[in-house]
């Protein structure tokens, strides 16, 4: 029998504020009375600058996190997904990210954005369940995405064990 992970707003907010903690270039935004985590970096990808924008908010539907990212050029220019998975080994990873990744509207900013669709983060969060203190159910989650996604994020603390 498979364990799902879900959480309430207050137990999200609750491991953001701890995730912050260790994270202070991550901020609180609040849009449509939801509070939500929000960093945005530079980085020098394939020769040019490009402008990342990554969001963490909650799904009612789900009852997870969600991840949305978005690339731009310095002009402004949004990049294609190609682009947003371009890495030496972009055809792998798309392969194993299958159709998880996709453009949809922000749903509190109501803008485009990539997101890691959320339909097995219960499924995957409930494997780590024993494991973890849920205060750092959004590190754990975001250190399981980080890498497929290969977005620029801040290097991630160990995560603490329960116990």
């Amino acid at each position: 029998m498979s364990c799902v992970w879900e959480l309430t707003y207050d137990d999200f907010v609750t491991s953001c504020e701890c995730f912050r903690e260790s994270y202070p270039e991550w901020t609180f935004q609040e849009s449509k009375g939801q509070k939500y985590l929000s960093w945005t970096g530079v980085k020098q990808d394939a020769g040019d600058w490009a402008k990342y924008e990554c969001h963490i908010a909650y799904s009612e539907a789900y009852r997870v996190p969600l991840l949305y990212l978005l690339k731009q050029s310095l002009s402004g220019e949004v990049a294609g997904l190609e682009e947003v998975l371009r890495e030496p080994d972009a055809n792998r990873r798309r392969t194993e990210l299958g159709d998880c990744v996709t453009q949809v509207e922000h749903h509190l900013l109501l803008r485009p954005f990539y997101l890691v669709h959320p339909c097995k983060t219960g499924l995957l969060m409930g494997q780590l369940a024993a494991a973890i203190n849920p205060h750092n159910y959004i590190l754990a989650w975001l250190s399981t995405l980080a890498h497929l996604v290969r977005i620029p994020l801040p290097a991630f603390h160990p995560i603490e064990p329960i116990g």
